[in-house]
Formats: structure tokens, sequence, C-alpha cells
């Protein structure tokens, strides 16, 4: 939701505001414009965080402006004929747009005023007592914009479930790691070790689930935040042996099934046992806060887990991407982190850099095999919507519409994906494809990789200077040793390498980069490098997809 504020305390609806402070915040009270939500359960007033932010000038007079809400009272603003918008409706182009001058996403259990802060706390307070309203509103603004939006405004963060470690195939391998981090970390108690970013306790696989995770520490399942969740303890359940957790504590993921998935491919492709690193050790958890977080904060740990180490869970609270932005992924998601320690001698056969490029190949060819009967060298897919119907695609949305046309060319129905063979098929994949990346980089990779992606030849425009002056360009490839666009000026036939920045990437309406360039530096003894959260665009499902109905 974007927010419509002001550059200055004179132009706000009330003065008082401050950069970087709570001085000028207050709770805003509005009318709602309950005809406009219609049907979306919107309360008749509400009170929602305000600081600075401005209104929407005649916003009635504007050809499809919907007025969502108004501010109460008395304003700063000394046009009486003002329509005192604070959060409008509009199109853009074909989508839906909310624009606010107030803040209905704050929560006011999040609010942390300190202790001599008696303004912000009396703001908070304020707000903390009409927080239903908020909820109820938000959740017609974010319905209006074609959302689906839990109507329960009571509902909380799910609470976190114990993380289960196990290398069934191979039991000495968590043995290994156990005993790594008892001999290597400094506990603080029997069983617990603190490092940068959580606290994490050990249980031994013959313990009862419940004696600790009803024990955590005083948090109040109606009142935890995500701030609680973080600061949790997060106990971690090993199964040193080749015993498994019991099926009834992982409803939503089979390990058994995975294991078994994981070895057959293994076995069937011949693999030596010293190259089966990939998915061998596995991490799971049903509820966690971030499978990257978990890892990479805590590098104490981190420095005792070895080389393939598979970190997935069915719902994460606090899901973290490469630009920092945090989300909520609901069940049918496999969110997964992979653990890759290159060494630095390495890089003079493949750059990590391009690892991330490698990755997203073997995501689809993991997709376009996975129902293959042949010997196959597929791929690896992270953070992949197996089968959450909304708001994205998922593999098994895509599955249904081909099979609705492989039922009317009288072909038979290709089966639904699920999380645990296809992880299995993405581990195995990873390991034959990093295999070769290690001795010869991403080039083996490159004709595979441009006749999967949908970028080859794409015009595109460059702004170079970041001036608003435009070259007219044809993408031609990435460099196989740091992953740059190539692109081709299409009046001077100039190559440029390109360096784009993700928030300019628009596939729909041309690339617009700046080609300034950053030196990359390798001073690590060993390089730990995460591919975590991969994303399925429509598009490129229907290109797998085609692909798929082809063969």
């Amino acid at each position: 939701m974007a927010t419509a504020t002001t550059a200055s305390s004179s132009m706000s609806v009330a003065a008082g505001f401050v950069y970087e402070s709570h001085r000028g915040s207050r709770a805003a009270h509005l009318t709602v414009n309950t005809a406009a939500l219609a049907g979306h359960g919107a309360p008749e007033s509400v009170s929602t965080y305000y600081n600075g932010g401005g209104m929407f000038m005649d916003a009635s007079r504007y050809r499809g402006v919907e007025i969502l809400a108004r501010y109460q009272g008395v304003t700063d603003v000394r046009d009486e004929s003002a329509d005192l918008a604070a959060v409008i409706y509009c199109k853009v182009g074909k989508g839906d747009v909310v624009l606010s001058g107030v803040h209905p996403e704050y929560t006011p259990s999040l609010m942390k005023p300190a202790a001599d802060d008696l303004h912000f706390k009396a703001v908070a307070a304020d707000l903390e007592q009409s927080d239903e309203s908020r909820k109820l509103f938000l959740g017609a603004c974010l319905s209006k914009v074609g959302l689906k939006v839990n109507r329960d405004p009571s509902s909380t963060v799910p609470r976190l479930t114990p993380i289960y470690l196990t290398s069934h195939l191979d039991p000495p391998v968590a043995q290994k790691v156990v005993a790594d981090l008892r001999a290597n970390l400094d506990f603080v108690g029997p069983n617990t070790f603190e490092d940068i970013n959580d606290t994490f306790v050990l249980h031994e696989e013959t313990e009862d689930d419940h004696t600790y995770m009803l024990s955590d520490g005083g948090v109040n399942a109606e009142k935890q935040s995500l701030e609680d969740l973080a600061a949790s303890e997060k106990h971690i359940k090993a199964f040193t042996s080749v015993a498994l957790p019991d099926s009834r504590t992982t409803p939503y993921f089979d390990m058994k099934l995975y294991f078994d998935t994981l070895k057959k491919l293994y076995d069937e492709n011949a693999v030596s046992l010293s190259d089966r690193a990939f998915g061998s050790l596995l991490l799971y958890s049903e509820v966690v806060t971030s499978t990257n977080t978990l890892l990479d904060a805590n590098p104490n740990w981190l420095r005792h887990l070895p080389m393939g180490l598979t970190f997935t869970a069915t719902t994460q609270v606090a899901g973290r991407g490469r630009g920092g932005n945090v989300w909520v992924n609901p069940k049918g998601v496999m969110a997964t982190s992979v653990l890759f320690r290159v060494p630095v001698e390495a890089q003079k056969n493949s750059s990590i850099v391009t690892l991330q490029y490698l990755c997203a190949l073997a995501v689809i060819e993991s997709i376009l095999g996975y129902v293959s009967q042949r010997r196959v060298l597929l791929g690896v897919g992270c953070g992949v919507n197996v089968s959450n119907q909304a708001p994205t695609t998922s593999l098994n949305s895509v599955l249904e519409k081909l099979n609705e046309i492989r039922v009317q060319k009288g072909l038979e129905p290709l089966p639904p994906y699920n999380h645990e063979a296809l992880l299995a098929k993405v581990m195995y994949t990873l390991g034959q494809f990093y295999s070769v990346f290690q001795k010869s980089g991403l080039k083996p990779f490159l004709s595979l990789y441009y006749k999967r992606w949908f970028h080859s030849n794409q015009r595109v425009k460059l702004d170079a200077e970041g001036n608003g002056k435009t070259r007219e360009c044809v993408i031609k490839g990435i460099t196989p040793e740091y992953g740059l666009l190539v692109a081709e000026d299409i009046s001077t036939r100039e190559s440029l390498e390109l360096q784009p920045d993700g928030n300019s990437f628009d596939i729909f309406k041309g690339l617009e980069v700046n080609s300034k360039q950053s030196q990359i530096t390798y001073n690590m003894c060993e390089w730990t490098y995460w591919w975590h959260e991969i994303e399925f665009k429509t598009n490129a499902l229907k290109r797998c997809w085609r692909q798929v109905t082809r063969d």
C-alpha cells in the first residue's frame, strides 16, 4: 500500500512532523466510506497511525478515483471545501491501487516506545484500543484490490515448530554435525547455544516434542509478534539414527517419501556415495521464521554445517528475499535454502555470481523433467509455489490446465506435483549441475539457459547515465564470468555489458537499467552462497508447459 506523505510539516494534515521521529505522530480518526468498500467487511470508522501524511485534494473531482476514508475532526488544512480524503482507490492501467496518507499497516502491539517517550506511548495506547477496526479496514482495502484476506481479525502469527535434523540415508552425517556443534560452540546450558541472531536448543530423537514446545519462555500465543518469535528459542531435534520423525508431527512433509525418492535417483544414476552431499542432510520444520535467516544470520553454527545441507519449511513467518523484503509464505510453497561451500581457488573456473543462473536454469529443468521416465540430469527449485492456489500461479494449477488439454487429445493426465519428490529431484540435480559448474563455470550451460529464458532478442531501453536519455538495445545474452546482461545497441551495434537494477526490471515494458558497474572483490577463503526464494512467474511456467506439451 502506497502512502501519500509530504515534504514538510507545514504541508501536512496535522502539524508537528519531524523526520525519523514519532514527535508529530498521532492516532488519526477516519470516517470510512462503507459504500465504496461494500462487501469487504469495512468498519464505519477507524483509527490509524499518522505521522506527517497528506490528504488527496479534490479527490472526488477526478474520474475513476474513489475516496475510501476521510479525516475526522480538525486538521491544519484551512480549505473548508477540501475532501479531507485520507485513503483513495484508483485504477492504473489494468491494476488496482490504494493510496493512503495514514498508516493502517502499522500494528500497535509492535510499536516499542522508549521509556521516556510519553507522547508516543499515549498514541500507541490509543491505537491499541481500536486495533480490530484497523485490521478490518486494512483487510477491506486489500480485498478492494482483489486480494483474498483472512476475515478473522483476531488470527495470530503461527507458533514456531521444532526443526528436525536428519541424514536418514547416512546417519553418520547427522552424528558428526551434532558432535561438531557440541565440541566447538559455547553452550550456555546443557543443550543450549547462543548464536549471533538466534538461540538454539538441541534435543535427542527420543525426547517428547510437547515437553519443550509448550514451555516456550512465556510467550503468549495470543499476543506473540514476529519480534517475539525472532527472540524465542529455536528447538532442533536431531535424529542421528535411521529413524525419522513420527509422520503425525510432520503432516505436511513426508520425509520417508523424500528420502526414498532421493535414494532412487542417486542409485539409478550410479552416483558414488561421496557425491551425494546435496539433500542428504535435511532440516525441516512446519513453521519457522526464515530458513535463510536461521542459517546465514547465525555464522557460528553455520560454520559446522556441511556442503549441500538442505533446509525446507512448510511456512515461513518472516521469509527473507535478496532485497531485504520480508513476507509470510503460506502452505503449498516449497521454501528451501541450500548451503554451498566454495573454496576461493574454485573461482578460477566458476563465479559465485553466476551460480544463481545455474540454479534458475535447474529449476526449469526440474519442472520439465518431473514426470519423465528417462534417466535425467535436471535441476533445483527453491521457493517454488507447488500447490498454493493464490495469489500467484502454482505448478499444480498450471498442470490442471495442461491436463485438460491432454484429456481432450486422448492422453493420460500427468500426476500432480508433490513437495517431497520435487525437492528430492531438485537436490539430486543440483548436485549433478554443480559438479560440472565447479570445473567449467556457467559456460557449458549457456545454450540450455538461452533455450529456456524469454529475454533473447528482447528490445529494451538503456538509461546509461540516469538522465532519462535512453538507447534502444536488444538483449543478446549474459557473460559467463559474472552474469552481466549483454545488450547490443540497435543503432551503433555496440555491445554493452549491463549490471541490471532489479527494481527497474520490467519484462512487460522493457528493461531500463544503468550500465555503471561495480567491482566485485573476493577476499574470503571460503564462500557460503545462498540461492533462496526463486519466484516463478506465470509466463515462465507457460513456457515450461509448452515444452512439456510438445514432448
